[in-house]
């Protein structure tokens, strides 16, 4: 009863739950030494509010953000620019459809454990559903922290925006 309780209020929260997303995080640690992980509880609880995140590629992580002193490179606008804002809201775009792809899975995966719950009658079975529960929570908790990345990151962003905007003015 406890774990219908449970997934009715996870049901609850992913269907409120703003999408976001990062699939990388880069924080120093107490030596000084850049550490890269994509699994936030691996991140010293007193180092993940400074740890930023990267959207994944499959490649090595995003490089840190040029300052404003810095020359564009690669093709890219020199922050602060139009160009550049714009070019981010673009990045930004595409971290929201992966957390909105993510979140649909979550969701139908919630859906099917709910069923499944339904279903299971001997202890073996009840066990074996409290088990994927467990690892859809652990998975749920890394799309929330992901989100709250992302969030963090789109407030800095509008930021920006508003200050372009005032600029401009």
């Amino acid at each position: 009863m406890k774990t219908a309780s449970f997934l009715s209020l996870l049901a609850i929260a992913l269907l409120i739950h703003t999408p976001a997303a990062a699939e990388f995080y880069r924080y120093t640690d107490v030596h000084g030494n850049v550490i890269f992980t994509d699994d936030l509880s691996k991140i010293p609880a007193d180092k993940r509010e400074e740890a930023k995140a990267y959207e994944g590629s499959g490649e090595s992580p995003a490089p840190a953000p040029q300052t404003e002193a810095q020359s564009p490179s690669n093709g890219k606008s020199a922050p602060g620019t139009l160009e550049a804002i714009r070019q981010e809201g673009d990045r930004l775009q595409s971290i929201r459809d992966e957390l909105d792809q993510e979140y649909n899975l979550l969701a139908e995966e919630n859906s099917k454990l709910r069923e499944e719950q339904k279903q299971a009658v001997t202890p073996d079975q009840v066990k074996a559903v409290n088990q994927k529960v467990v690892s859809f929570n652990t998975r749920f908790k890394a799309y929330q922290a992901k989100s709250e990345a992302f969030k963090s990151e789109l407030d800095a962003y509008n930021r920006r925006v508003e200050a372009a905007e005032t600029k401009q003015q």
